[in-house]
C-alpha cells in the first residue's frame, strides 16, 4: 500500500486549513525555539557547546521560510491535497532530522520537535496515515543515531566526544520510537474523536437546517393563517396564509397591537377553543373566520407568548350554501317527478278539450278566447313540468363530434318561423365558420343555445334599439395546454343588473312573469356535465353569454 492510497482524507477544504495551520505552526515553533537557541548561544559565549552556531541556525530558519512560502504558494493551487500534504509532512521529518544531526544527535535539544508533524498527520490523515508518519519519524532517527554512531557525520556533529556505545544507540532509539508512537496513537485517538464530534455536529446542523427548512415550509405553505404574538399582545410574525386573509402584508401589521386592528379576535377566553368571529380585512370587506390561540413556547423566556390560528369561513359557507342548493335540487327532483306523472295526463285532457270547444264555440268569440287561454296555459305548464324533468334528472351527455353551423341555422329558423318570435322584429346573425365542428352532445348543445337565443330575444323585446342578436363560436386555448370551443350569444339588449348576476344561473329565478325559472339553471347544468361551464358579461346595450366546451382530452 503506498503512502497516499493510505491517507484518504476529509473534505478538501478542511484539509486545506489544517495545511494552512501547519505552516504557520511550523515558522512560529521552529522559530521561536531557534530564536531562543541564538539567544542563549550570544549570552554563553561559546562555553555550552551542544548549541548549534548561529550561521547554521540562521541558515535553517531562511530554508524553513523558503520551504514553507513555497509551499503555501502550491497549496493554493493544487487540487490533490492528500499527496502534497503527504510529501509536507515528510519534508518536515527530514528537516527535523536534519536539525537534529546538525545539533548534537543524540543530545539535541531539537527531539521533541518530531511531535508536531505526527500530531498534524493524525488531523490529516487515517490511522495507516499517522503511523506510517510516526513509523518516518522514527527511521529517520534511528538513521542520525547510526551516522552519528559510526562517524559519518563528524561534519554536523558538535560535540566533542560522538555516540560510541551501541547499546546507547538502542535506548535513543527505543525511548524515542516509543514515545512517536505513543504521541501518534494519542493524537490518532483525539483526532478521531473530533471528527467523530464534528460529524454529529455537522449532522445536528443539517438536521437542524431540514428542520427550520421544514417549519418555514410548513408556516409558509400552509392555508391555515398564523400569528404569533408577544406578551403584550404585539404581532411578531404571520405566515403567508394569514397575509391573503387579512389583506394587509407582513410589514403593515409587524410589532402592531392585534386588538387595534382585529378588534373582533378576542383573546380573553380559554386557549384552544375555537370561536368564530368578524375580521375586517385591508380593502374594508368583512368576512366570518374561525381561530383559536395557544401559549407559544420560546426558546427565550415569554411567559405569554401566544400563537393565533385562522381560518376564512367564507369559502367553507359557501360549501354549506351548495349543499343546501343540492339538497334543494334533490327534492325538486322528487317533486318533478311526481309533477311529471299526476299532472301532465291531465294537462294533456284539459288542452284537448279546449281545442274541442274552442272549434265548437267558433261562433262565440268570447268562448274561443277562454278556450285559446286555457291552451296556451297548458303548453306553458307542460313547457315547465318538461324544463324540471329535465333539471333535476339530466342526461349524461352522449359525445360526439358534429357540425355547429347547420345545428345555429337550424335553430334561427325556427325562432324565425315560431309563432312565439315571428312578430318581433328581429335579427339573428350566425357567425360561426362553416368548418367548426364541435364535441359535445347535438341535443343537448341544441337545448343550450335555444335556451340562450330565447333569453336574447326575451332581453331585446323591450329594446329601443331593432333587436339583434349575433352568435358565434370559435377554438381557441383559454389556458395552458387548454383547447376548448367557445359559443358566444350577444344581443343589444337592455343588459342585466350587476346585483342580479350572481343569481342569473339560479333555479327558479327569473325576471320575466311568464318565466319557466329553469331556462338558464339548466344551461348552467348541461355545461358543467360537459365539463365546461358559462360566462355572463353584461352592460348597458350589450349582453354577452360565452359556453366553454372542452376538446377531448381536456377539461
Amino acid at each position: 500500500m503506498t503512502f497516499a492510497a493510505a491517507l484518504p482524507p476529509p473534505p478538501m477544504g478542511r484539509n486545506k486549513r489544517i495545511l494552512q495551520w501547519h505552516f504557520m505552526g511550523r515558522l512560529v515553533v521552529l522559530s521561536l525555539l531557534m530564536g531562543v537557541s541564538l539567544l542563549i548561544e550570544g549570552r554563553s559565549h561559546g562555553s555550552a557547546s551542544f548549541f548549534v552556531p548561529a550561521r547554521y541556525l540562521l541558515g535553517f530558519i531562511a530554508a524553513l521560510y523558503f520551504y514553507t512560502l513555497v509551499g503555501a504558494l502550491i497549496l493554493n493551487k493544487i487540487k490533490r491535497i492528500s499527496m502534497f500534504a503527504g510529501i509536507q509532512i515528510a519534508g518536515d521529518i527530514a528537516m527535523i532530522t536534519l536539525l537534529v544531526m546538525a545539533s548534537g544527535g543524540s543530545q539535541t535539544i531539537f527531539t521533541a520537535i518530531y511531535f508536531f508533524p505526527i500530531i498534524t498527520a493524525s488531523f490529516l490523515f487515517k490511522r495507516v496515515g499517522t503511523l506510517f508518519i510516526a513509523s518516518l519519524a522514527t527511521i529517520l532517527y534511528g538513521t542520525a543515531l547510526l551516522l552519528e554512531y559510526f562517524g559519518y557525520v563528524a561534519f554536523f556533529n558538535l560535540w566533542s566526544s560522538p555516540l560510541s556505545d551501541i547499546m546507547m544507540v538502542l535506548h535513543f532509539f527505543a525511548i524515542h520510537g516509543l514515545l512517536f508512537f505513543l504521541v501518534a496513537g494519542l493524537s490518532i485517538f483525539l483526532a478521531e474523536r473530533m471528527r467523530s464530534t464534528e460529524r454529529e455536529l455537522s449532522r445536528s446542523s443539517r438536521d437542524y437546517d431540514r428542520l427550520q427548512i421544514l417549519y418555514r415550509q410548513v408556516f409558509n405553505d400552509i392555508t391555515t393563517g398564523i400569528i404569533t404574538l408577544a406578551a403584550d399582545n404585539r404581532i411578531t410574525s404571520l405566515n403567508p396564509a394569514a397575509t391573503e386573509i387579512t389583506g394587509y402584508q407582513a410589514a403593515e401589521l409587524i410589532d402592531r397591537q392585534i386588538n387595534a386592528i382585529f378588534p373582533g379576535f378576542e383573546l380573553d377566553s380559554t386557549g384552544g377553543q375555537r370561536t368564530v368571529a368578524t375580521l375586517t380585512r385591508k380593502n374594508g370587506r368583512t368576512i366570518p373566520v374561525g381561530f383559536s390561540w395557544n401559549l407559544l413556547n420560546m426558546p427565550e423566556p415569554c411567559d405569554d407568548c401566544r400563537v393565533i390560528t385562522m381560518q376564512d369561513l367564507s369559502r367553507i359557507q359557501e360549501m354549506e350554501k351548495k349543499i343546501k342548493q343540492a339538497e334543494k335540487m334533490a327534492t325538486i327532483g322528487e317533486m318533478a317527478a311526481g309533477i311529471a306523472h299526476d299532472f301532465r295526463n291531465p294537462l294533456a285532457a284539459i288542452s284537448g278539450a279546449a281545442q274541442v270547444l274552442d272549434d265548437d264555440t267558433a261562433s262565440n268569440s268570447a268562448d274561443s278566447r277562454l278556450a285559446e287561454i286555457i291552451v296556451r296555459e297548458c303548453s306553458r305548464m307542460e313547457e315547465t313540468i318538461t324544463d324540471f324533468l329535465r333539471f333535476s334528472k339530466p342526461a349524461p351527455p352522449e359525445m360526439e363530434w358534429f357540425s355547429l353551423h347547420p345545428m345555429i341555422d337550424e335553430i334561427i329558423a325556427m325562432f324565425a318561423h315560431g309563432k312565439k318570435y315571428n312578430e318581433i322584429p328581429m335579427t339573428i346573425v350566425n357567425l360561426t365558420p362553416p368548418d367548426l365542428d364541435c364535441w359535445a352532445d347535438p341535443d343537448q348543445s341544441r337545448h343550450i343555445l335555444m335556451n340562450l337565443v330565447a333569453n336574447s330575444l326575451n332581453a331585446t323585446n323591450n329594446s329601443t334599439e331593432d333587436p339583434l342578436i349575433t352568435i358565434q363560436a370559435t377554438e381557441k386555448k383559454t389556458g395552458e395546454n387548454s383547447d376548448q370551443t367557445v359559443i358566444e350569444v350577444e344581443d343589444n339588449g337592455t343588459g342585466i343588473k350587476e346585483e342580479l348576476k350572481e343569481k342569473i344561473f339560479e333555479p327558479f329565478f327569473t325576471t320575466r312573469e311568464n318565466g319557466t325559472c329553469l331556462g338558464l339553471a339548466i344551461v348552467k347544468q348541461i355545461a358543467e356535465n360537459h365539463k365546461g361551464r358559462v360566462e355572463l358579461e353584461s352592460a348597458t346595450g350589450k349582453t354577452i353569454f360565452r359556453l366553454y366546451l372542452p376538446l377531448p382530452g381536456e377539461g
